[in-house]
């Protein structure tokens, strides 16, 4: 205690006389006189450092359970960390024992306590650069979408219909004139194994920045399929709002979007695209024109919905049944819109 009095009396001095020269003698000296004081300090900084690490790892925890991706800088703190943690417990249980003489005596060795304390404090200050670089607001960004792959049959095969078929619909899709493509049939012969199929391909290829689905069916439920599309994008709503506010969002959204391609599966009757949120009006052509970027592929059992809808193409399958299977028998198309009977 009296040696630390003295140094700090010395140090004061110095300063005054010597200015910078002495500062830096002044630190060297420090290094000596409060080597065991920083090795506490140190000690104590790396138990704080790993308390903060332990919370940020509960964190983490709790957005994985919810699917989100841990962001890089996170992954990289938690590295950074682990990397000064093992370093410094390292440090204090080896070097120091081994060194232990230095701090005995009636004339400890210096040199030893210079180095101590100077590697000391040299992982204090990164110890305090990490700690205040763990003050994450967010750890993880958002799930991404649910890509249209992950809703594939693994299982699929290519029949010589469904080739043809997926060929029709391939080059509709890349007929600027075209804007909304229907394929129709009985239930259970596979429109939707197919169309998911497409929707694969040609995201893959970059025909569309984005494919998304959602199913219609018999009795439809607005919010649900105006969820399912949100969800793909990835668009959040809120409980709170009715299909027209949604819609509105979804429209928006939509009409950012480069090029998209949405599928909806198994509609039973005509579908308001306006009242859903689908920038695309089937009454103007102009406006068809200028949302081009927007295609509809739909499925149905109704050739009355492809009119009502106003399909540009339709694909209809037709089937033989043998030992009560449904086996693709062949296909056919309608290159024109179908006029309103």
């Amino acid at each position: 205690m009296a040696m630390e009095f003295i140094s700090s009396i010395v140090l004061e001095i110095g300063k005054c006389l010597l200015g910078p020269v002495f500062e830096a003698v002044g630190q060297r000296v420090n290094y000596v006189v409060k080597v065991k004081e920083n090795i506490e300090q140190l000690s104590k900084q790396v138990r704080e450092l790993e308390k903060t690490k332990e919370s940020v790892e509960n964190l983490i925890k709790q957005v994985e359970r919810k699917g989100e991706d841990i962001k890089d800088s996170v992954t990289k703190w938690l590295e950074d960390v682990k990397s000064i943690v093992d370093e410094t417990n390292s440090f204090i249980n080896n070097e120091i024992k081994e060194n232990g003489s230095c701090f005995k005596g009636l004339y400890p060795n210096c040199g030893s306590r210079y180095q101590l304390s100077k590697k000391a404090g040299e992982k204090m200050k990164r110890i305090k650069e990490l700690q205040e670089g763990g003050r994450f607001d967010v750890v993880s960004d958002p799930a991404p979408p649910l890509g249209i792959e992950f809703m594939c049959d693994r299982d699929f095969q290519m029949f010589k219909s469904r080739e043809l078929a997926i060929k029709e619909i391939r080059e509709a899709l890349r007929d600027e004139n075209v804007h909304v493509i229907g394929v129709y049939g009985m239930g259970g012969v596979g429109k939707t194994t197919l169309v998911k199929e497409i929707g694969k391909q040609v995201e893959k290829e970059k025909l569309f920045d984005k494919v998304v689905m959602a199913v219609v069916s018999q009795d439809r439920n607005l919010k649900q399929i105006q969820g399912e599309i949100a969800g793909m994008l990835p668009l959040e709503f809120e409980e709170k709002e009715d299909v027209l506010e949604r819609a509105q969002k979804l429209s928006r959204k939509l009409q950012n979007e480069k090029s998209i391609l949405i599928i909806l599966d198994d509609m039973w009757d005509y579908l308001d695209l306006k009242q859903l949120g689908i920038p695309l009006d089937l009454d103007d052509n102009n406006q068809r024109e200028r949302r081009g970027c927007c295609k509809i592929l739909l499925t149905t059992r109704s050739q009355d919905v492809c009119h009502e809808m106003k399909t540009n193409l339709v694909v209809l399958k037709t089937y033989k049944t043998k030992m009560f299977s449904f086996l693709p028998f062949g296909s056919f198309s309608l290159k024109n819109p179908i006029p309103n009977s």
